[in-house]
């Protein structure tokens, strides 16, 4: 708990101002972006709600771009790959807004995630949120466990510890830096 604690308060830090965030160590040795709260949803192809009172429709949804969602992530991707100052990019949960029940929204994600590594040679860590697993039941599909299985090629894979059960590990960024995630 100690070590979520800690990374939450650095990424609140890192991202005050901009929804999305660079970290830069002085020294140039390693840098990052980050990104939390993407909350993908699998786009609706019709918003039949929101043709009668586009108002009333958008406060609805909270006044979120779940329908955008995937665009958004594009954007931060493609702005994560222009940067040559970035050298690996940490999502910090909530993946998927609705990812416990709703496994197609990770697995489009990941397939986004994996596109960026392959253009990119950039490796891209995650960890879950409270969006993204929970006990499996009637309404819900994620665990912890497929989460990681979904997510593998995203630190877990190259994790040189793990935590069963949790979705920490810790990895190994070269030089002198280590990622606690």
């Amino acid at each position: 708990k100690i070590v979520s604690i800690v990374l939450a308060l650095c990424l609140t830090v890192a991202l005050a101002v901009p929804a999305f965030g660079a970290i830069n160590v002085d020294n140039g040795d390693v840098s990052f972006a980050v990104a939390s709260d993407l909350h993908y949803n699998v786009p609706e192809e019709e918003l039949e709600w929101y043709s009668e009172d586009p108002i009333y429709g958008y406060a609805n949804r909270r006044a979120a771009m779940e329908n955008e969602s995937g665009l958004i992530i594009d954007e931060f991707l493609n702005q994560c790959a222009a940067d040559d100052n970035v050298q690996f990019v940490l999502i910090s949960g909530d993946l998927a807004d609705n990812g416990r029940s709703i496994p197609e929204e990770h697995y489009a994600v990941a397939e986004k995630l994996a596109k960026f590594e392959k253009d990119t040679g950039k490796q891209v860590y995650v960890i879950p949120g409270n969006h993204d697993f929970g006990n499996l039941g009637e309404y819900c599909e994620v665990d912890i466990a497929r989460f990681v299985d979904i997510y593998a090629d995203f630190g877990y894979n190259q994790a040189l510890t793990r935590v069963e059960g949790t979705g920490s590990y810790t990895a190994d960024l070269g030089g002198k830096y280590r990622l606690i995630a």
